[in-house]
């Protein structure tokens, strides 16, 4: 096994983490590599020993012991901490110069060659989760700024649900409304909640917890066979539903699984909402993402239970299923470094599962009618459901 070398640093520090407008979130370590050119002749490349000196999901900053002109494209083989095989990957150096001590090699940047397709943003998915892991380790210590809770009033909700519609719109996910919020009628059933996430009582991030009811769940409009497969005898299960990240706060054209700030609201609204589904009993959570955010679900330990489809409800963009089965994961994953420890070990903040905004028959009207019209599209046994649950409405 190669030795463990050992993380030292995150150069984006808690008090620059929301105004560093860094393209990456750059480790520090100290490592081993073996390099060799590629415009070699295929016999005449050799692998030399160099130094890894920080990285991150576009590159690495190295020490090498031949000096090289700019463009230089190379293989790489880099030896992440507690790996047992080094990782493969293929730059191009871009920038070039000497170190400190000029008998110990040149130090030089590297860019790493994207890939085509769902990983283009990762050279290596061990090395994204790796960089992930890190990351979970330095949003426990470092979390203070932002606080996760339940949507506490009408406005908290409104609040919330005009970030999802701004951020869908943006992405097409839904159209334009005179209202500018977007929701759907499953928001409002009393066993369903939406969790929020500020900084300074800003909104940055929102998600909403949908329940299994007789009315379904969003979902089962395009993989009902693969939900009633889970749904079963003694299981509770619930979506997670309409998460959306204020995107002005955030780097918009960078990874979430390698973006520091996006990452960091995720996990933590995640975190909420997990301590608070396991407070409420649930068994089983259920989401289906775009594709592009099949290496973050992974990462969280969902499994893919469904064929990419064209979901109607997210104005035809296509749409995979994931599947989490919380004991399962617990039983598995729970003593694992970074997500697993993150997730089962400790609470961000315990949930305040009591501290919710109670839906009655006047605002369920306000939100189905008054707002959007939704109350003249629901099915006539939702119509039922609705009626049962908040008396008096019509």
């Amino acid at each position: 096994m190669f030795p463990t070398t050992k993380i030292r640093e995150y150069l984006v520090t808690p008090d620059r983490l929301f105004s560093d407008q860094r393209k990456a979130t750059r480790v520090f370590f100290n490592g081993s590599l073996r390099y060799r050119f590629r415009n070699k002749p295929i016999f005449y490349r050799r692998w030399d020993s160099g130094q890894v000196l920080d990285f991150s999901q576009n590159g690495a900053r190295l020490v090498l012991r031949d000096s090289v002109p700019h463009g230089t494209p190379l293989d790489l083989r880099i030896n992440l901490p507690d790996t047992l095989f080094p990782l493969h990957f293929l730059g191009k150096i871009v920038w070039i110069r000497q170190t400190d001590q000029p008998d110990s090699g040149i130090e030089c940047g590297v860019s790493f060659k994207r890939k085509s397709g769902a990983s283009k943003t990762s050279p290596n998915e061990k090395w994204i989760h790796f960089l992930a892991n890190q990351m979970c380790h330095y949003t426990l210590r470092h979390r203070q700024h932002l606080k996760p809770r339940n949507a506490e009033t009408l406005a908290d909700l409104e609040a919330a649900y005009h970030l999802v519609y701004r951020e869908y719109v943006h992405r097409g996910y839904c159209l334009p409304s005179p209202a500018q919020m977007h929701y759907s009628f499953y928001c409002l059933l009393p066993q369903s909640r939406t969790f929020l996430l500020e900084k300074d009582g800003k909104l940055l991030s929102t998600l909403s917890l949908i329940a299994d009811t007789p009315c379904g769940l969003p979902m089962e409009s395009i993989y009902a066979e693969e939900v009633a497969k889970i749904r079963r005898p003694g299981r509770y299960l619930s979506e997670v539903s309409l998460l959306a990240l204020d995107r002005p706060a955030f780097n918009a054209r960078t990874f979430s699984l390698t973006n520091f700030m996006k990452f960091t609201c995720i996990l933590l609204l995640f975190k909420y909402m997990f301590d608070s589904a396991r407070h409420m009993g649930v068994t089983d959570l259920l989401i289906s993402v775009h594709p592009k955010h099949e290496l973050l679900y992974r990462y969280l330990k969902f499994k893919k239970i469904g064929p990419v489809k064209s979901y109607p409800g997210a104005c035809g963009k296509p749409a995979m299923a994931f599947h989490l089965d919380i004991l399962e994961a617990e039983q598995r994953v729970a003593w694992d470094h970074g997500v697993g420890t993150f997730f089962f070990h400790g609470e961000t903040d315990p949930p305040k599962v009591d501290q919710y905004f109670r839906w009655n028959a006047r605002t369920v009207r306000y939100m189905l009618v008054d707002r959007l019209p939704l109350w003249i599209h629901l099915p006539s046994n939702c119509r039922e459901y609705l009626k049962q649950q908040y008396p008096g409405l019509t």
